[in-house]
């Protein structure tokens, strides 16, 4: 039986990690560390100067008063050395191109590559004006986690995975395809009162040359890409 150690950034109650847990059950043992509170954007940001409190709560799941990264290191060096996988998400939104260097769900699947474990990130991409289909996603992964998991890893890869837009009703399963990150800056930032700035950009007309992973995401695929720290 394998043992799967799975975290998001989104934190313990999010039904993305709800979806994963669905997902991966089938598939052998799950011991899940994930923050107390959302982590969105922190990237690979540890408590380096901070105690990390982890409260245990029934069925190997563990609150953890920190960020995705602390959840793997504390994770894979105290709790669960064993873990065969290290699973995140599935986050809210995307984390595509340039997202990833932001997202604390890539971060997670990084901070796992790095003490050399196979490690996967999954996030959901949300159309404009759309909301996540939560079961559609784990019936998704459900059906492609095997195959991802056959897929041999280098030496410090992980994969960055994600889901398109649930079209409502259809039962589909999307066809996958590597991509290549797009990693064109769309965060345009404006002053909106004195002194304060805001980011106005709209994600969903970011730039997506043939290929790339948003591409491949908004046009109704799940986008595939494998990275290294």
């Amino acid at each position: 039986m394998q043992t799967f150690l799975l975290t998001n950034d989104d934190g313990m109650d999010a039904p993305g990690l709800l979806a994963l847990e669905k997902a991966v059950r089938p598939l052998g043992r799950l011991v899940i560390l994930a923050p107390a509170t959302p982590q969105s954007g922190i990237s690979h940001r540890v408590s380096i100067w901070d105690t990390v409190e982890v409260r245990e709560e029934k069925n190997n799941r563990f609150r953890v008063y920190g960020t995705p990264a602390d959840c793997v290191r504390i994770g894979l060096n105290q709790i669960v050395p064993e873990a065969d996988f290290v699973l995140s998400g599935i986050n809210i939104g995307a984390n595509l191109g340039y997202d990833i260097y932001l997202s604390g769900t890539v971060a997670a699947a990084r901070e796992a590559a790095f003490q050399g474990k196979p490690a996967m990130a999954f996030s959901q991409y949300i159309a404009a004006g759309q909301k996540p289909d939560w079961d559609a996603a784990c019936k998704i992964l459900a059906v492609l986690l095997p195959e991802f998991m056959d897929i041999p890893f280098g030496p410090l890869d992980f994969f960055n995975i994600n889901l398109p837009q649930a079209q409502a009703g259809s039962g589909k399963i999307p066809e996958w395809e590597p991509a290549f990150p797009e990693t064109t800056p769309y965060d345009t930032c404006v002053l909106s009162d004195p002194g304060r700035y805001a980011y106005t950009a709209d994600m969903h007309t970011r730039p997506r040359p043939a290929g790339s992973d948003v591409d491949i995401c908004f046009s109704g695929k799940v986008s595939f890409s494998r990275l290294k720290p």
